[in-house]
């Protein structure tokens, strides 16, 4: 990650959750969430959570090969090209 850069989780009690957030100054806030499944969907509380901390990027890794937009901004990513777009993201 680049300098300045700091990862944390989100997690609210009324169950908003995000995996990783990548967070660089107040420009960036990205949100990552980590699936399994080759279908991946993502819960309520993705979305909420995004809107909580104001996200400026939503990806949706999963082990897949396509990429494809999903609601509420998200992008499906497969994790082989991750490290690419977070490269492409925080600059």
């Amino acid at each position: 990650m680049p300098d300045g850069a700091t990862a944390w989780f989100y997690r609210t009690a009324a169950g908003a959750e995000i995996d990783l957030v990548i967070e660089q100054g107040s420009r960036r806030r990205i949100a990552i969430e980590i699936k399994r499944s080759l279908a991946p969907s993502v819960s309520k509380g993705f979305h909420l959570g995004c809107e909580d901390i104001n996200a400026t990027h939503r990806f949706i890794v999963y082990p897949g090969v396509e990429q494809y937009p999903v609601a509420n901004r998200a992008i499906v990513i497969p994790l082989a090209e991750t490290m690419t777009a977070l490269r492409n993201t925080l600059g």
